[in-house]
């Protein structure tokens, strides 16, 4: 009877420390900030979709960001009341200097990296950054991973 209890002590403990440690990787899933998509063009424009957990009833603020060589990262506005974004692909279209980034398989934004053009869907969002950072900003300072 000791043995039963023994063995059931373990068997619970056990199931219970990988219950709380897959609870955990999948919470930190949520709430670390995220680089959803990344892109560098033949000219060296990076080019970033970013997404933070906002801790309040609007669950993700998403983001574009981009910088050119030499300069500071520009952003632009995505959607301050989103939905968690899984991997982000991108379609580099060289010829036309167009950066497409896929949420669920459809186009979410692109950005014309020689003009800077930034559209979500067909609609021209902005020209240029509508914000930009310090020259000691990065998206990994920021803890984006």
């Amino acid at each position: 009877m000791d043995y039963w209890r023994r063995g059931s002590f373990w068997f619970w403990g056990s199931l219970t420390a990988v219950t709380v440690v897959s609870l955990a990787l999948v919470v930190r899933r949520f709430v670390v900030p995220r680089i959803v998509g990344r892109a560098v063009s033949p000219t060296g424009v990076e080019m970033c979709v970013l997404q933070k957990f906002n801790w309040s009833g609007e669950p993700f603020t998403t983001s574009f960001v981009f910088r050119r060589p030499g300069t500071n990262w520009g952003w632009c506005y995505f959607d301050h009341e989103d939905n968690h974004w899984g991997v982000s692909s991108v379609v580099m279209d060289t010829n036309q200097g167009i950066a497409t980034f896929y949420r669920d398989g459809r186009p979410a934004l692109s950005f014309e990296w020689v003009t800077e053009v930034y559209r979500r869907g067909n609609l021209v969002w902005s020209t240029g950054a509508q914000q930009y950072y310090g020259p000691d900003w990065t998206p990994a300072k920021e803890g984006y991973r």
